[in-house]
């Protein structure tokens, strides 16, 4: 059950963000991805383990304990990987946003940016001093 739900929110996320263009979809175009990839691997494991279990083959079990001890690892490496490289990540993803920002007079950027400021209510990358003149879609946010 819990595979289905990472492959249904992963591939919901998916759909949700395309909105927001390709040029803007880097930023976050991962981590939907892997929740969809994520789902599936689970969902084969725990197939594997249902069917030796219903089997009674102790090698399709065997098999079943060592991918979850693989899939258990793995995630403990991410968890790790994710505490490690954060300061790397929040100022990529800010500079991602700033270069979006400069290129905002372009037809294809603005409309991805003036969405994702109407949805997230914020406006620019740092805020409103981002921008010669504020754009329409930073509205009340410009706090």
């Amino acid at each position: 059950i819990c595979a289905l739900l990472l492959i249904i929110v992963g591939s919901w996320v998916q759909v949700k963000f395309s909105d927001y263009g390709p040029e803007l979809q880097k930023v976050w175009q991962a981590a939907p991805i892997a929740l969809i990839v994520l789902g599936a691997i689970i969902l084969l494991v725990s197939f594997l383990g249902c069917c030796g279990a219903i089997k009674e083959n102790v090698c399709m079990l065997y098999t079943y304990g060592v991918l979850l001890v693989i899939l258990l690892i793995a995630e403990i490496v991410a968890a790790i990987m994710t505490v490690v490289y954060k300061d790397k990540i929040d100022p990529e993803i800010e500079k991602i946003f700033k270069d979006a920002v400069r290129d905002y007079p372009k037809p294809e950027i603005q409309q991805s940016i003036d969405l994702i400021q109407k949805t997230f209510e914020c406006c620019g990358a740092t805020g409103p001093e981002d921008y010669g003149v504020v754009p329409e879609s930073c509205g009340t946010f410009q706090a």
